[in-house]
C-alpha cells in the first residue's frame, strides 16, 4: 500500500477504465449502433477529431460530471494496458513471494 492506496486496486482500477477505450477490446467487438453510418459521414467531412472534440465539450456543457472525454490514441491506450497487465502481474509475484504484505 502507498499513500493509502493498494497498488493492485489502483492498477486493476486503471485497467478497468482504459478497456473502455481500447478500440480492440470487448466491448468495441460488441457494439453495433445504428448512428454509426451518420457518424461516419459527419467525421469524414470535418474530421474524427473535430467532431469528436465538438461532441466531448457540448455533452460537457450539458454534464460537467458525467460526459465523456476524448482521450489518448488507440496505440496510447494500449501499450498503458499491457504496461499495466504487466505491473498487475509483478505485484501477483510480489504477493505470491510474500504473502500478508499489503501493497
Amino acid at each position: 500500500m502507498r499513500g493509502g492506496v493498494c497498488t493492485k486496486d489502483a492498477i486493476e482500477e486503471c485497467i478497468e477504465v482504459l478497456e473502455l477505450s481500447d478500440p480492440t477490446g470487448e466491448r468495441a467487438k460488441s457494439i453495433r449502433a445504428p448512428e454509426d453510418g451518420f457518424i461516419k459521414i459527419l467525421c469524414e467531412e470535418y474530421g474524427y477529431g473535430a467532431v469528436m472534440d465538438s461532441a466531448a465539450r457540448q455533452w460537457f456543457k450539458k454534464d460537467p460530471v458525467g460526459a465523456h472525454t476524448s482521450g489518448a490514441c488507440a496505440a496510447t491506450v494500449r501499450r498503458t494496458l499491457d504496461m499495466a497487465r504487466a505491473a498487475l502481474k509483478a505485484v501477483a509475484k510480489d504477493d505470491a513471494e510474500s504473502p500478508g504484505q499489503i501493497r
